[in-house]
């Protein structure tokens, strides 16, 4: 069994106290954890409830995303403020990076896709911004995946980053 928890959730007190401790009682029985939307949000608010559960999905889009970061991250020890990624400074930056990189990403996964059907998925360096970024969300709460939405999908645990490059359905990012 997995649960999946966030979209539709809403913001209300009373409905975030309920799932918080769905949350905690999920995590009690080592239940894998799917978190998206509100979910997210509650986790920025509660980071205890997910920091070390490796058993735990977060599926951040690119505010998500910053929220997490900023929520987690230490501030710089030089000033009292937060050191964002780069891919976090501007959305309107974000996306004209991601749909660069997309374009190009596209058409190799079109030309790999028409001759393998493993094209959903390989394996990228850590050393590329986004799976950098991502991998040092991941390790920072302790090992957990966070699957990254954007026109480039990037999936990290922490150690490791893989990318999905294939369209799909139209999404927001």
């Amino acid at each position: 069994h997995v649960l999946v928890l966030g979209p539709g959730l809403s913001r209300d007190p009373r409905s975030l106290a309920v799932a918080a401790r769905v949350i905690e009682r999920a995590c009690e029985r080592d239940m894998p954890l799917v978190l998206d939307a509100d979910a997210l949000w509650l986790c920025c608010q509660r980071l205890e409830l997910i920091a070390g559960r490796r058993n735990v999905i977060l599926t951040p889009n690119a505010m998500e995303f910053r929220r997490l970061w900023l929520a987690a991250m230490p501030k710089s020890s030089s000033s009292s403020q937060h050191v964002l990624p780069p891919m976090s400074v501007s959305l309107e930056e974000q996306e004209q990076e991601e749909r660069s990189s997309a374009t190009s990403a596209t058409a190799t996964a079109a030309a790999r896709a028409s001759t393998d059907s493993s094209a959903a998925g390989r394996q990228i360096g850590l050393e590329t911004g986004l799976a950098r970024h991502t991998a040092r969300l991941a390790a920072r709460l302790g090992g957990l995946t966070i699957l990254r939405k954007g026109a480039v999908d990037v999936i990290s645990d922490g150690r490791s980053a893989l990318c999905c490059e294939l369209s799909g359905s139209p999404r927001r990012c």
